[in-house]
C-alpha cells in the first residue's frame, strides 16, 4: 500500500512597525541676583596738638603777651641792678679817703671785656598732644537670591506594533497510491 502525503507548513507573516521616541529637552536655568557685601566705613582724622611756645621764647620769639611779660620783667632786673651799682659807686665816693678813686670806678666800668659763650636751642621739646578719634564703620551684608527655572523634557512615543498574519495556509494531504485496501478495524 501506498500513501503519498504531501503537507504545507504554515507561514506566519509579521509586521512590525519600530517604535518611535522622540524627546525635546529644555536645560535648566540658574538665574543668580547677587548683591555684594560692602562695608562703610568713617574715619575722623586724629587732632595733633603742638605747642612750640617754649621753643619759640629760647629763641627770643614770643608771643605778644609773653614778649611784654619777659622784657618788663628783664627791665625791672635791669633798673634794680643799675640802681645798686649807682649806690654802691655813690658809698665809694663817700669813702674816698681810703677807698677807690674815680679813675678805678671809671676803668671799672669800661666795656673791655665782653662776655661771650655757645647756646644751642632750642632747649625745651615741644609739647605734642593728640586725640584719637575711634573709626565708625557699618558692615552691609550681601545677598544672593537664587531663581531656578527647571528644565523639562518633552517627550512624545510612538508605539511599536507587530501584526501577525497567515502568510500561507497550512495543510496536509494524504493520497492513496494502491488497489489494495486492507480494511482492518
Amino acid at each position: 500500500m501506498y500513501l503519498r502525503i504531501t503537507s504545507q507548513p504554515a507561514l506566519l507573516g509579521l509586521d512590525i512597525k519600530k517604535p518611535f521616541l522622540r524627546m525635546e529637552t529644555s536645560p535648566p536655568r540658574v538665574e543668580l541676583d547677587i548683591t555684594r557685601a560692602r562695608v562703610e566705613m568713617h574715619s575722623s582724622r586724629p587732632r595733633i596738638h603742638i605747642d612750640q611756645s617754649e621753643c619759640f621764647a629760647d629763641m627770643e620769639r614770643r608771643t605778644p603777651l609773653e614778649f611784654s611779660w619777659y622784657w618788663s620783667g628783664l627791665a625791672r632786673e635791669a633798673a634794680l641792678n643799675g640802681i645798686g651799682e649807682i649806690a654802691e659807686e655813690g658809698d665809694q665816693l663817700a669813702a674816698i679817703e681810703g677807698g677807690p678813686t674815680i679813675a678805678d670806678i671809671a676803668l671799672a666800668n669800661t666795656d673791655d671785656y665782653v662776655e661771650w659763650n655757645i647756646d644751642f636751642i632750642p632747649k625745651h621739646r615741644p609739647r605734642i598732644e593728640f586725640e584719637l578719634q575711634p573709626v565708625e564703620f557699618n558692615p552691609v551684608p550681601g545677598r544672593v537670591d537664587l531663581h531656578l527655572n527647571r528644565g523639562r523634557v518633552y517627550t512624545e512615543l510612538d508605539w511599536g506594533r507587530v501584526d501577525v498574519y497567515l502568510r500561507q495556509q497550512p495543510y496536509l494531504k494524504i493520497e492513496y497510491l494502491g488497489q489494495n485496501y486492507d480494511i482492518a478495524a
